[in-house]
């Protein structure tokens, strides 16, 4: 009779805890595109502090750039992707919104945000790169590119320019790279490339502590 008392209340609980969750899943996301038009820069500055799926290409549109980003996640509304130009140099950060607060509960620090964003640049510009958990696809027209990642991935597909790449855990891959030469290693992760005498237009440089390298 214990248990055919205290059953449906067990239910109960467990229909109201999983109604919070279905709550929480459901909170909207938010979107911002941002177009920039009529700008003199020949430098780009991404460094971005928080988790991200970014796109990264370029277009034959000078002095103009796009943002296009979606914020989801338990705090969707936390971050803002802000840019500004200064000294000849397009900056590109994700800092917290003035009008958001984390929290200060237990659970916060295991609480993130999802990030999603394609940025369009200018052609044969020069890039630099400083994230600390991404995902990221890079192609395009660069002057140069320099990327210093933590952890997540980087994936070079039809990218074109001198590139040099440094990651702690980050695993490092590329396809479809023509006219170039390649330098890779790996402390403790898989390299695999294929690397010819020949002298080649570009030069990819890859370098990590635990990331695996696939380079072709």
């Amino acid at each position: 009779m214990i248990f055919s008392r205290g059953f449906p209340n067990i239910i109960l609980l467990l229909c109201i805890s999983a109604s919070f969750c279905c709550q929480a899943q459901q909170k909207e996301a938010v979107y911002t595109y941002t177009e920039s038009q009529n700008e003199n820069f020949g430098v780009v500055l991404i460094d971005l502090e928080h988790y991200i799926e970014l796109t990264i290409t370029t277009s034959e549109q000078p002095h103009s750039f796009t943002t296009d980003d979606v914020q989801s996640g338990e705090y969707s509304n936390a971050l803002v992707l802000q840019t500004r130009v200064a000294n000849d140099t397009l900056f590109i950060t994700d800092p917290v919104s003035p009008l958001f607060h984390f929290p200060q509960d237990k659970l916060s620090a295991h609480k993130v945000t999802d990030s999603k964003a394609k940025i369009v640049l200018p052609e044969s510009h020069h890039l630099f790169l400083n994230l600390s958990n991404a995902n990221v696809n890079l192609q395009g027209l660069f002057r140069s590119v320099i990327v210093n990642i933590n952890t997540g991935k980087v994936n070079l597909e039809k990218l074109k320019g001198d590139t040099q790449i440094t990651s702690v855990s980050a695993d490092i891959t590329a396809k479809d790279l023509e006219n170039y030469s390649f330098e890779a290693n790996s402390r403790n992760g898989i390299v695999t490339f294929k690397n010819e005498n020949r002298r080649k237009k570009y030069h990819l440089k890859v370098e990590s502590i635990y990331g695996d390298i696939d380079l072709d």
